[in-house]
């Protein structure tokens, strides 16, 4: 499948395209424009040397998750729907208390914490558990031979949002829902 993909003429062109606009893309990062990337990678640079799981995390992450290990009274029930950024504010890292004076104002960004603190251990279970159930219902349909893009990209944007892409989960959770649709319709 793969070989005889790769060399169709239209998927050679299309490769063509892609390594002229790599290349092109490359080309055009002078030496000035690299400063500006190493200005980001540098004040990024606290995540490679820092030592706890917190101070990986970004900010909103970081306050979440000290939070729940600060209380562990909110680790069942989790803090209430979109209400974790209001405790949260007293627990956050030294290294973000300067720029967040006032306290947060958003939530977690990664979506397993995210889910975790707007329900706690028991949300986080229910929403796996359809998480599963998605999941397995759209690669129920993937056959050996024959590869269905809808349903490995329902699987990806599921598995993406437990990362931090919220807008992907919705997109895999309506492609995966739409396929239980028309599931039931046949």
């Amino acid at each position: 499948f793969f070989f005889s993909h790769i060399f169709n003429r239209a998927s050679f062109r299309t490769a063509v395209v892609l390594i002229i606009l790599f290349s092109a893309s490359i080309y055009l990062i002078i030496e000035n424009r690299l400063h500006s990337y190493y200005v980001h990678y540098d004040a990024r640079a606290y995540l490679v040397k820092s030592q706890t799981l917190t101070e990986k995390l970004e900010v909103f992450d970081a306050a979440a998750v000290n939070f729940f290990v600060q209380n562990p009274k909110y680790v069942l029930f989790g803090a209430g729907p979109g209400l974790v950024s209001i405790p949260s504010s007293a627990y956050l890292l030294k290294r973000d208390q300067a720029a967040w004076p006032q306290g947060l104002t958003a939530l977690p960004h990664m979506g397993a914490i995210l889910q975790f603190s707007n329900g706690g251990l028991i949300g986080l279970a229910i929403w796996l558990y359809f998480l599963f159930v998605i999941m397995r219902g759209s690669l129920k349909k993937q056959t050996f031979g024959e590869i269905q893009p809808y349903s490995l990209i329902t699987v990806l944007c599921l598995l993406l949002y437990l990362l931090q892409i919220r807008y992907l989960f919705l997109i895999g959770l309506g492609m995966g829902l739409s396929s239980f649709m028309n599931k039931n319709e046949k």
